[in-house]
């Protein structure tokens, strides 16, 4: 039984640690095996996660807090203007027309909050000038007055940035530590996003009003990822029920890159980039099917504006 401690390079104290872990992983494997032989929409496998159980999980790779007050049907940011409709093509991929940053590793941080809000800005940024950068996650976590490795929201990192008049560090100068410290944003030079910089919530439960959002631009989510497909995705469209995956419970956010159709699985789905690594899924992306708001992907998402 291979161990993510040889193939991913996790430590373990002592033998103990390990027998334990070995435990964690042979029940997780037997779960992968039970799941992939269903004809479901997606499938699963062994990673980097398969020796952590749930409540670590969940304590490490996600963090996202939304605040209910911010997410009420029909309103809007009061930073914000109102956003005009778009017309929306039948599928639309922000990767492959450059205003999305590879995906990133948030360790055991509980910062997912932290890299979806700066892909968003990523996305902005590229918007503007043309230039796709990585920009300074650990500023957004030292800084901005969230909640750091504990978990945070989307509206605290964008006020702070709001308020150096739409600017950010890049990544190569302040960079990632998975863990927060003292602010040293003052040490390094800003990308200018745009002193206009603001952002606006979607309407909560609106698939449609999503879908204009982001064929603005890359869009802030929150998920339930409290479930196995998450943790051990490989492939395909996650297409759970309510009952296996409640839209009200959001534990981790994820930024959304695009959306299309899956005509082998008949099935319409939303493109997100996730904060797990490039081993996780798609090379570091996801789906989630589309219609019917699985596991709460319209519940709590904001775009960013110009």
């Amino acid at each position: 039984m291979r161990l993510p401690q040889q193939k991913h390079g996790r430590r373990y104290h002592n033998s103990s640690e390990e027998d334990r872990r070995r435990q964690v992983f042979s029940q997780r494997i037997q779960h992968v095996l039970s799941v992939n032989s269903k004809n479901l929409s997606y499938k699963l496998e062994l990673n980097s996660f398969s020796d952590l159980t749930e409540q670590e999980f969940n304590e490490q790779k996600k963090g996202y807090i939304p605040d209910p007050r911010n997410y009420t049907r029909n309103r809007r940011s009061v930073f914000m203007e109102s956003q005009g409709n778009v017309t929306t093509p039948a599928s639309l991929d922000w990767v492959a027309m450059g205003r999305v940053t590879p995906p990133k590793d948030q360790g055991s941080c509980g910062d997912c909050w932290a890299f979806a809000t700066t892909a968003v800005v990523e996305g902005l940024l590229a918007k503007k000038t043309g230039m796709l950068l990585n920009l300074s996650t650990q500023e957004i976590v030292d800084c901005s007055g969230s909640g750091a490795c504990n978990g945070g929201e989307f509206t605290v990192p964008m006020r702070y940035l709001i308020s150096n008049y739409g600017s950010q560090t890049l990544w190569a100068d302040y960079t990632y530590a998975a863990v927060k410290q003292d602010c040293q944003a003052s040490c390094f030079s800003r990308q200018i996003i745009g002193p206009n910089i603001g952002y606006t919530n979607v309407p909560s439960g609106d698939e449609a009003a999503l879908l204009q959002a982001v064929n603005r631009g890359p869009v802030f989510v929150g998920i339930n990822a409290n479930t196995s497909a998450f943790q051990n995705y490989k492939t395909g469209v996650i297409n759970l029920s309510t009952q296996d995956c409640d839209p009200r419970n959001i534990d981790h956010a994820v930024t959304l890159v695009g959306y299309g159709y899956d005509s082998t699985l008949q099935l319409n789905y939303w493109k997100v980039k996730n904060s797990w690594s490039t081993t996780w899924g798609e090379g570091g992306y996801g789906r989630i099917a589309r219609g019917t708001n699985v596991c709460g992907i319209a519940s709590f998402a904001a775009e960013g504006t110009l």
